[in-house]
């Protein structure tokens, strides 16, 4: 049979453990998953700058195709200012 001294014994050892656990989880396991969530989306951040900078480029790509007559009526010239172009 387990006498008093040794129980406490016991449960002292496993709060000791516990807190050992739960000092290793804070200090070392989440910093560590921060950094991963946070370069992950930096990743994700930069696939989206690189999709609209691919974006942008064929759209650059497409005006600088349109005559000038065309261009200034996209933007809203009348037909008769831009037919001076």
């Amino acid at each position: 049979m387990i006498g008093l001294i040794d129980g406490l014994k016991i449960g002292a050892g496993a709060a000791g453990g516990f807190l050992v656990a739960l000092a290793l989880s804070v200090t070392a396991w989440q910093p560590s998953a921060k950094r991963e969530a946070i370069a992950s989306e930096r990743a994700a951040q930069l696939a989206k700058f690189i999709s609209i900078i691919q974006k942008r480029t064929k759209t650059d790509a497409a005006v600088s195709k349109l005559d000038n007559r065309f261009l200034c009526l996209e933007l809203g010239g009348l037909p008769d200012e831009c037919d001076r172009y």
